[in-house]
């Protein structure tokens, strides 16, 4: 008798004579399942990353917010400097 290699999450081994539909329906929803769970843990961590990446571009934003009068104020030293010497 031939065994067909199961799928992934099948409970026991596919005969490949034997085509018993309710088999083959548990193993496909089995491995369905297990597909969906991939799926989503793989988007969980698209998720996570993506919050992130905001985080920090919100966290640039403030810098860059919070650093533009350091920036004037330096640039008008340094243009009262240029304009004196």
């Amino acid at each position: 008798m031939s065994v067909a290699p199961s799928l992934a999450f099948c409970p026991k081994p596919i005969d490949v004579y034997d085509y018993n539909r309710s088999h083959l329906l548990v193993c496909f929803f089995y491995s369905l399942a297990h597909l969906l769970q991939s799926l989503l843990g793989f988007l969980r961590v698209l998720d996570e990353r993506q919050i992130l990446l905001l985080q920090l571009c919100e966290d640039v934003e403030k810098l860059l917010r919070i650093g533009e009068p350091q920036i004037k104020l330096i640039a008008r030293i340094v243009f009262v400097v240029i304009e004196m010497g």
